[in-house]
């Protein structure tokens, strides 16, 4: 058994893509084949709000700082003209066949349809502060910045948006048999932002057609990026407290390793591998972080 490897804790905390921020993005494919009742009753939808209730969970503090394009997640109305107020919570609680409290049943189904369509096919961005301290440097204010896509088909655009703009980005949904949208023939070096990067593809095997070609597209190839995919197919079932529970625990503070981070995400274990994280530096002992909340 080799040496325990890590994420490079020391650069993502550092401010990759944006200054004085971590940025990690979700992003969600359709799971069914047929949703014609609406994006709110496809499979990934239930997936991507268990994702953010494992983060919120554990940093209560994670909120709404707008999205692209701009909706107002303050508030829903009814078709009766009654105004709902909506928190984080309440949006996440529609993903799990419930909704705001005081509603009807009724009125909870029409408001999980109403935020469903509300985050369809938008990044929203959710935000929470911490104060990072890395070895003898003073300590500094970190937003940890989480970019969340849901609705995600045949168009590689999303991904490309949520890779080129995150230390760190997490796809669940359809592997696709390896063509369209992730596939790396659609992708150029341009694509990928030059600092340090973890990809995680979590979809049907997606070891066979998401992993070694990545490498020659990033600057600095695995010194600048760590491949997490799996070798078996990846169960849609609790996919999404698995990646939320991964997620959760890379940034709670205690900096994992990455053996612990996938364990993290042992509810759906698929045979998953890291590859790249050999040439990382950080260890406890060399980069001491504290993170606080």
């Amino acid at each position: 058994m080799g040496p325990t490897s890590y994420p490079d804790y020391q650069r993502l905390y550092a401010g990759g893509v944006e200054p004085g921020k971590l940025v990690i993005s979700l992003v969600y494919g359709m799971i069914d084949h047929d949703h014609a009742g609406g994006p709110e009753t496809d499979y990934g939808y239930s997936q991507y709000m268990a994702n953010l209730r494992e983060i919120l969970n554990e940093n209560p503090g994670l909120r709404i700082a707008g999205s692209e394009p701009a909706a107002d997640f303050s508030q829903i109305k009814l078709a009766s003209g009654k105004v709902v107020p909506l928190t984080l919570s309440d949006i996440i609680a529609t993903g799990e066949d419930s909704g705001p409290r005081g509603l009807t049943y009724a009125e909870q189904q029409e408001a999980k349809k109403l935020v469903g369509q509300l985050v369809y096919k938008k990044f929203v961005t959710y935000e929470v502060p911490v104060n990072v301290k890395i070895g003898a440097d003073a300590e500094k204010p970190v937003t940890i910045k989480i970019l969340g896509y849901y609705g995600a088909e045949s168009d590689s655009a999303p991904h490309k948006f949520a890779i080129k703009h995150s230390d760190v980005f997490l796809y669940n949904g359809h592997s696709s048999i390896g063509y369209r949208p992730l596939d790396p023939s659609r992708f150029r070096k341009e694509d990928f932002p030059a600092s340090y990067q973890i990809l995680f593809v979590d979809g049907c095997v997606s070891y066979n057609y998401y992993e070694k070609d990545y490498i020659p597209l990033k600057e600095g190839g695995t010194k600048n990026l760590d491949l997490i995919t799996n070798g078996i197919e990846a169960p849609a079932y609790r996919s999404g407290y698995a990646l939320g529970r991964f997620v959760a625990t890379l940034i709670n503070g205690r900096q994992a390793s990455y053996k612990d981070l996938l364990q993290s995400a042992a509810a759906t274990d698929s045979l998953r591998v890291v590859d790249g994280e050999l040439d990382n530096t950080y260890s406890p002992a060399r980069f001491p972080i504290t993170v606080r909340k």
